[in-house]
């Protein structure tokens, strides 16, 4: 009888394992374009490495991404890597057989009562004494690949989470960076101010020295003054942009305010960055570990769906167990205490009435959403890269073109001056030269802190090449 129910529910549990999962939608096509529009025209894939947009060789930087490599950030993108190292242990350990052990004692005393009345002479032993051991094997054999598939989807959640983890490693290096040129700009700057400062007052003297000899009124010591004070007074906003690095780079590595000045400091001459490399952008998106946690995210939910799938297949499943039953203790090495089973299992839905189809229609929008977060992965690493080559053309021109100006401006103000000590110009017209000339430089030397600036924004949104180089450490 039962032989022939288990005949009659076989072809059924086939059946229900045996439909599909249903046609999935054509995923639309990612295309690259052949080149990037704003990258330079005489840049090659050759030079695309870390020394041509990052400050990599300067001392500060290196003081300051050793302790970069603490940071808390990067020690939790660490710490979801070992979880999802777990994870996929788990998962690879659930496709191999399982094997448990049990053993047991006991002594059960039961009323005489119970068995009713008890001829005479008859006894009826009240107390029973138990002792056994079992170990048992099960194994599920997977022949539909169900956790095989949900292997899969751990492994590429893991292969996510180390390309998630080299995201924020990029993202650390980019911020070390960024505070060393934003210092050594900072830097610049205030020499430049500090050069006009000196050039205003020895102006000024002069001046001073002509009213007191009664060729200039006093109106004039005052404008002098004025231009000076005035230069002085653009030193204070620095210094409030400087306390903005520091504390940036305490929270990012944990250490003092002193310690990351002293760190700072250790690169007196500024970085100089090497004209922007280019490549194919397939090869650069591709190369970008935010797009490849994308992909391997798609990959996952691929894997979930058909591990989704494969429940509706029955599952057979081995299983066996050997033990030891006695009565006493000396009745454990008696042949008799050995007991044993051996048996084989076969389960699967037979009407769900649509419970793994709701979780098959779930599992295709999770898949849909995965690739659709892979497009944008895609297309915005694109957007910041053609974004990134433009600035930092743009940044490059306007440097080179204030710098033309700086020095242009230094000329007038020198031949303002010669022409004011020959009696041709009035000494207004001269400090309103000198001004000029003092604005045209600080502009230029600002200029060139953000061209710097731009290199390391392209750096990263390139996928910041040559980051392992940075955290050799790094797990």
């Amino acid at each position: 009888m039962i032989r022939s129910k288990l005949a009659l529910a076989l072809p059924a549990l086939l059946l229900a394992g045996c439909a599909s999962i249903g046609e999935m939608p054509p995923r639309a096509e990612i295309v690259m374009p052949d080149n990037f529009v704003f990258a330079p025209v005489d840049a090659s894939a050759e030079n695309l490495n870390a020394r041509a947009l990052l400050p990599s060789e300067t001392p500060a930087f290196q003081a300051l991404i050793k302790r970069a490599a603490n940071a808390p950030d990067l020690a939790i993108a660490v710490a979801r890597i070992d979880a999802a190292r777990a994870v996929t242990a788990r998962a690879k350990a659930e496709r191999l057989p399982a094997v448990d052990f049990n053993a047991s004692a006991q002594e059960q005393r039961s009323n005489p009562n119970q068995f009713g009345n008890i001829p005479g002479g008859a006894g009826a032993d009240a107390s029973r004494f138990s002792i056994g051991g079992e170990i048992s094997a099960r194994w599920d054999l997977d022949l539909f690949g169900r956790l095989k598939a949900s292997q899969r989807a751990a492994q590429k959640r893991l292969d996510a989470a180390g390309f998630d983890a080299e995201a924020v490693r990029i993202a650390l290096a980019s911020e070390v960076a960024a505070a060393v040129v934003d210092w050594q700009s900072l830097a610049a700057q205030q020499a430049q101010i500090m050069a006009n400062v000196a050039a205003a007052e020895q102006r000024a003297g002069l001046i001073k020295s002509r009213v007191r000899a009664g060729l200039n009124p006093g109106l004039d010591a005052m404008r002098a003054d004025a231009v000076v004070e005035g230069l002085r007074a653009q030193l204070a906003p620095l210094k409030g942009d400087e306390t903005q690095v520091v504390s940036r780079m305490v929270a990012l590595t944990g250490a003092s305010a002193d310690t990351v000045m002293a760190e700072l400091n250790l690169s007196n001459a500024q970085w100089s960055g090497d004209a922007a490399p280019s490549s194919a952008p397939s090869a650069i998106i591709a190369s970008r570990p935010d797009v490849q946690a994308a992909a391997a995210r798609l990959a996952a939910s691929d894997a979930d769906l058909a591990a989704i799938a494969a429940q509706r297949f029955p599952s057979f499943t081995l299983s066996s167990a050997l033990g030891l039953l006695a009565f006493s203790l000396g009745g454990l090495f008696d042949s008799d205490a050995i007991t044993g089973q051996l048996g084989a299992g076969i389960a699967g839905p037979l009407l769900d009435f649509g419970r793994i189809q709701s979780e098959i229609d779930g599992g295709k929008a999770q898949t849909k959403i995965a690739f659709e977060e892979l497009r944008k992965a895609t297309f915005t690493a694109l957007g910041e890269a053609e974004g990134g080559f433009g600035r930092l053309a743009a940044a490059d021109q306007e440097a080179d073109l204030l710098a033309a100006q700086a020095q242009r401006e230094a000329d007038v103000a020198r031949v303002s001056a010669s022409r004011y000590r020959a009696g041709l110009e009035s000494l207004i017209a001269v400090l309103d030269a000198d001004r000029t000339a003092y604005l045209a430089q600080q502009q230029a030397v600002a200029a060139k802190g953000r061209a710097q600036r731009a290199r390391l924004t392209l750096w990263q949104v390139l996928g910041g090449p040559g980051t392992a180089e940075l955290f050799p450490t790094s797990q």
